[in-house]
């Protein structure tokens, strides 16, 4: 599995080994994007985050881990990142057999749900 690396915005020349397993977990923002690999999948899960949630965590993470400035963080996601969920990320909802909505702790749903906090992500199993 490729290695990427944010401060430079692609991929390094890394790598890590993924064994075989009886079950394997699989989560990032496109994996229900590819047809193929969506037919290996027994079950697929999009966790939905509110928009505002998503960008406030991408925000606090770019601050904290990334060392990126307020401005730039604001300019790629309405240039960038706001255009290309819409446009890629959110139709793979439909492609999924179940799509929880996550909300931030506080909300009526997260203290309903006894107040676990969970990361966005989608997530698949794949038999092998």
């Amino acid at each position: 599995m490729p290695v990427y690396d944010f401060t430079i915005d692609n991929r390094t020349d890394d790598t890590i080994l993924v064994e075989p397993a009886p079950v394997i977990v699989i989560e990032g923002l496109f994996v229900l994007y590819d047809a193929d690999l969506r037919d290996m999948m027994s079950l697929k899960i999009f966790v939905d985050t509110a928009p505002d949630i998503r960008f406030i965590r991408r925000m606090q993470r770019d601050i904290v881990e990334r060392g990126r400035a307020l401005e730039g963080i604001v300019s790629q996601y309405l240039e960038t990142v706001r255009p290309m969920h819409k446009q890629f990320i959110e139709p793979t909802r439909r492609r999924a057999d179940t799509a929880p909505r996550r909300e931030w702790p506080g909300s009526r749903y997260h203290r309903h749900q006894g107040g676990k906090r969970h990361r966005p992500r989608e997530a698949a199993l794949i038999r092998s």
